[in-house]
């Protein structure tokens, strides 16, 4: 078994065609290439590595990548490796191999002037990543949640009895701004503030506005100061709008954008918030307890070059620091 190390821009055409035949047959998806050039060459970051297991007669059995995100630090700019996407065919699966992919990762990443990687595990590989890689716990993520199609989300039958509850929204949403609803926009009307980083955090620019959001998956509404970027997707049985970006937002911007997502996304069962901060305010949306979440959003890191940040240094992510929505 050969373990190869390659930048996404030095991959052939068959490197791609195997890695996403890999990847669809792993996690049950269907990736196509224009997604996969989005995702290692945009989305997060302009470059991404991966480290093939290549068998002698089978070709790539195995990938693990890790996509290059710069993170701002009390104005210093520092970079961290996204580790993504570990899979490896059922046949060659064993703890040395993926303990040897992750090795060879780490390796070149630090060549190349990277300082750390860190990922958000499911529930099988959390334990791995820290007792056999030695990751930490930086922080975990928290689900917020508001039902406007609860009925709906328990039985599609069950639909009609979920209209006074729609009746009760759309007045909400009007009585908080009764002359400015939320408004679709451009991402290029959008205008982030600008502020020093007081925790290891994500520069969230225009230009990372564009790169992050700028496929048709995503939608961009405004009002006045206010703005949310979100994607309408299918969560289990049920569609959700994950609200990804959200900016300013207090009791009223909510009652107002659930109005709009009730107007104009009828398949959304429910509005889904997903973030690292801890909010003191987050009505109307409600918090999921941690012990009903199906993954514990939890994130994790690993020091894989020289230096060491200070044990009490806070990491500020989000559900868009991660390519999974």
């Amino acid at each position: 078994m050969q373990y190869i190390f390659k930048s996404v821009h030095e991959l052939t055409s068959n490197e791609v065609r195997r890695y996403l035949e890999l990847y669809n047959s792993t996690f049950d998806r269907n990736l196509s290439c224009k997604e996969f050039n989005y995702k290692f060459t945009r989305q997060m970051g302009p470059n991404s590595y991966f480290v093939f297991m290549v068998h002698d007669q089978a070709g790539i059995v195995g990938s693990l990548g890790a996509i290059e995100v710069d993170y701002n630090f009390g104005g210093e700019r520092l970079k961290f490796g996204l580790t993504v996407d570990a899979m490896i065919e059922p046949e060659y699966r064993e703890l040395l191999a993926m303990r040897r992919q992750h090795e060879v990762l780490f390796q070149e990443l630090r060549r190349r002037g990277f300082g750390w990687v860190f990922t958000k595990p499911n529930n099988n590989s959390y334990l791995y990543l820290k007792k056999l890689l030695g990751f930490s716990d930086v922080g975990e993520l928290r689900a917020y949640a508001f039902p406007i199609r609860p009925f709906r989300a328990i039985g599609r039958r069950l639909g009609f009895f979920d209209y006074p509850w729609l009746a009760l929204l759309l007045l909400s949403g009007w009585l908080a701004h009764p002359w400015h609803p939320f408004k679709n926009v451009s991402l290029d009307e959008l205008h982030p503030d600008a502020e020093k980083a007081s925790c290891i955090q994500r520069e969230r620019n225009a230009e990372f506005l564009r790169n992050r959001y700028g496929s048709e998956r995503y939608h961009a509404v405004a009002l006045n100061d206010r703005y949310l970027i979100f994607s309408t997707n299918a969560y289990g049985r049920r569609s959700v709008c994950f609200a990804l970006e959200a900016h300013h937002m207090g009791l009223r911007d909510w009652l107002a954008f659930i109005t709009y997502t009730v107007l104009h996304h009828p398949e959304a069962d429910a509005v889904l918030r997903i973030t690292g901060e801890a909010r003191k305010q987050s009505l109307p949306l409600i918090r999921i307890p941690r012990r009903f979440l199906p993954n514990k959003f939890r994130i994790v890191v690993k020091t894989i070059g020289d230096r060491v940040l200070p044990s009490d240094v806070e990491f500020r992510m989000d559900l868009s620091d991660f390519e999974v929505v």
